[in-house]
């Protein structure tokens, strides 16, 4: 870290991680379209992708940028940085509700996909090839699979370190994914779902591999998949030669969630960048006793000296001794603020916070239902019941937080391409004069219309929103008139595109 001065800051929150984080320098935006600095006034329902630091949070971490320099000229970035990763698990256990005494432990990485590596490596097993099953890209993200099959994913890592996208990091794994929407963008059965997935574990089993299922819960739409029946009969049917990774990295989880995920066994990986709304880039994989107890011996390939810094694994890991001692403060500042949002989200009431989200669901939902500019993407209900003791009260993350939706044309005959909707997604996050951008999640492939490639765009509701709307009265009527006002942008910009599509296309 460069002591230099308190300008640094904004450098070192988008450093620590891969080009993604990289800022332009005509728009000084990353690849997300967003900035170190906060941004107030945007109408900010993209959480699903990414978000602009807030105010409040941004005053927070320069309070913490000033204390690590001070830190760091007397104890030193090493020591200093091993300190602060101790303090960030406690405080991530503490956010769940886990005590310290409870076995579970905490690894820290730059981001989601970053975590997907180092969990898959984690899991592979020494004496036996492993195979990696991960839900379609469309729905999680573009580098997930990559990872997943022990690769790089990126030209740059966390390090700065140059490398080739796609070239292994380990051999003797394979990955795969699964589709839960067909070729036009809808919904699968999924019945047949779950025969697809038992058809690819039985035979890479059969084959001498063991498996790893990445259950995603939420997807970039939504949804939960595989459904979680699902799981539970795959671990029942083939043992201890199948794991499963839980992709929380939406963080649309209660704590009680994670908790019974955790006592079910399985690993879960979560980012302070989605609900949360900190800024992009901030990992941490729960691993609950009987894992940690697997992974403690284990060892990781040399190269994740690119991605791993011994603080970030726990204390007493055999992996760490491979990893040179190095600290990536970026990743500390970007979680402070994740921290920030999550602890005023956990001050209110649960049962306030379903209400503003069963609220604000049902207008935003009753607006996309009844508005001929939206065509509404199909999801499922959140259903965690297999998970779930008997008699537990389901919780604010049982209604829907993303709400994904296509645009019709405005003469009514048909929906705007794939192009298109990027185009209306670019136009309002631009804004103009008097008019505040409009930030929404980023267009989502969804199959094919009138044999055309179409996308989704997601309005999302964050733990900053919700917030807002317990601040003060009438916050919550507030941020449904936010949400209506960004859908009504939305709609005023799609207009024209029956007359349009020719220039844009070309």
């Amino acid at each position: 870290m460069r002591r230099v001065s308190a300008l640094d800051l904004l450098h070192l929150l988008v450093s620590g991680g891969d080009e993604r984080l990289a800022l332009d320098p005509q728009t000084g935006c990353n690849m997300y379209g967003y900035g170190p600095r906060p941004a107030a006034s945007e109408r900010a329902l993209s959480s699903s992708t990414a978000s602009s630091i807030s105010g409040s949070a941004f005053a927070a971490v320069q309070h913490y940028h000033r204390y690590l320099l001070g830190e760091s000229v007397a104890r030193g970035e090493t020591a200093v940085y091993q300190a602060e990763c101790d303090g960030l698990r406690a405080s991530l256990l503490d956010c769940i509700g886990c005590a310290a005494s409870s076995g579970v432990e905490v690894l820290l990485s730059p981001s989601g996909t970053d975590l997907h590596l180092l969990a898959t490596l984690l899991f592979r097993q020494p004496d036996a090839p492993l195979f990696t099953l991960t839900l379609e890209p469309s729905e999680t993200g573009s580098s997930v699979a990559s990872a997943a099959s022990g690769s790089h994913f990126m030209a740059h890592s966390p390090s700065g370190a140059r490398r080739l996208p796609g070239s292994s990091i380990a051999s003797g794994i394979t990955n795969a994914t699964f589709a839960v929407r067909d070729d036009a963008g809808c919904l699968r059965d999924e019945d047949g779902v779950e025969d697809d997935i038992n058809a690819r574990i039985a035979a890479a089993i059969e084959s001498g591999h063991n498996c790893l299922v990445v259950v995603t819960d939420v997807s970039k739409t939504g949804l939960i998949a595989p459904r979680l029946d699902t799981v539970f009969r795959l671990r029942a049917r083939y043992g201890d030669r199948i794991d499963f990774l839980i992709d929380g990295c939406q963080l649309r989880l209660t704590p009680e969630t994670i908790r019974a995920y955790l006592a079910q066994g399985f690993a879960l990986a979560i980012t302070g960048s989605k609900f949360l709304g900190g800024p992009s880039f901030s990992g941490a994989l729960f691993c609950p006793p009987s894992l940690a107890k697997r992974w403690r011996d284990r060892e990781l390939p040399p190269q994740m000296a690119d991605y791993c810094a011994p603080a970030e694994l726990p204390s007493g890991w055999r992996a760490r001794q491979a990893l040179p001692d190095r600290a990536n403060f970026g990743l500390l500042l970007r979680w402070h603020a994740a921290l920030h949002e999550w602890q005023a989200l956990l001050a209110i009431p649960s049962s306030e916070i379903e209400r503003t989200v069963r609220t604000f669901g049902k207008a935003v939902e009753d607006r996309l239902r009844h508005d001929g500019a939206f065509i509404p993407l199909a999801t499922r209900s959140l259903d965690r019941h297999p998970l779930l003791p008997s008699g537990f009260d389901l919780s604010y993350d049982a209604i829907p937080t993303i709400f994904p939706f296509l645009l019709n044309r405005q003469n009514g005959i048909g929906t705007l391409n794939a192009v298109e909707t990027r185009h209306v997604f670019e136009r309002v996050a631009r804004g103009g004069p008097n008019v505040p951008a409009i930030r929404l999640g980023q267009p989502v492939a969804c199959g094919l219309r009138h044999g055309e490639k179409v996308a989704a765009l997601r309005l999302c509701l964050s733990a900053r929103l919700i917030v807002d709307a317990s601040d003060r009265e009438g916050g919550l009527v507030a941020i449904i008139n936010h949400a209506m006002k960004a859908l009504d942008g939305v709609a005023m910009a799609s207009c024209g595109f029956s007359v349009e599509r020719r220039s844009i296309a070309a």
